[in-house]
């Protein structure tokens, strides 16, 4: 939510999720005058540490919030969507979305052609759970899309190829987010 500078910038890296309020969230190891003082160059406190530096760039930035609101509001979301500890399965909501529905609208999403590409985020929001998905990295590695949904009530992990973005090429900063996915992911 502030300024978190120095050798405490290690600490946010180190945890499963990071939360970055876009105005007033910065993170890194040093500030702009040091990095004038070794290397010369003139480079913003936002530019060296703020949100695109860390949820476009260096991917250690899982989600970012426009303010000190939206991000606790984003905490809660993404704490329901997780069991209380490691011993326990995720919470299990009641939907009004019956499993067994048709999805219609994936005669539409998904092209007749095999080469055309479509948006993956279109067809998970057409078959999670009122089509409710809890992305997370979206700003970084862009051709894959993780994040959490509910198939039934049941929290999954979702780990998806973007066609829309580099024909949903997988490369190592996609495994990265795969990393931070993969304790949820189950076959569905």
């Amino acid at each position: 939510m502030g300024p978190c500078l120095g050798g405490q910038a290690y600490h946010p890296v180190m945890q499963d999720f990071v939360i970055q309020c876009k105005e007033t969230g910065f993170m890194g190891i040093a500030g702009p005058a040091f990095v004038q003082t070794q290397l010369g160059e003139k480079i913003s406190l936002e530019d060296l540490s703020g949100y695109k530096a860390h949820a476009i760039k260096s991917g250690c930035t899982h989600i970012v919030a426009a303010d000190e609101k939206d991000a606790l509001d984003k905490c809660k979301a993404l704490l329901a969507l997780l069991p209380t500890n490691n011993t326990e399965k995720a919470p299990l909501l009641p939907t009004k979305d019956d499993p067994e529905r048709e999805c219609p609208e994936l005669d539409t999403i998904i092209p007749d052609k095999a080469t055309a590409p479509y948006n993956m985020q279109k067809v998970i929001k057409a078959i999670v759970d009122d089509g409710i998905f809890f992305e997370t990295m979206g700003l970084y590695a862009t051709s894959v899309i993780t994040g959490f949904a509910h198939f039934n009530g049941r929290t999954v992990g979702i780990f998806a190829n973007q066609p829309m973005q580099a024909a949903g090429v997988i490369n190592i900063d996609c495994c990265r987010q795969s990393l931070k996915i993969h304790p949820f992911l189950r076959p569905v």
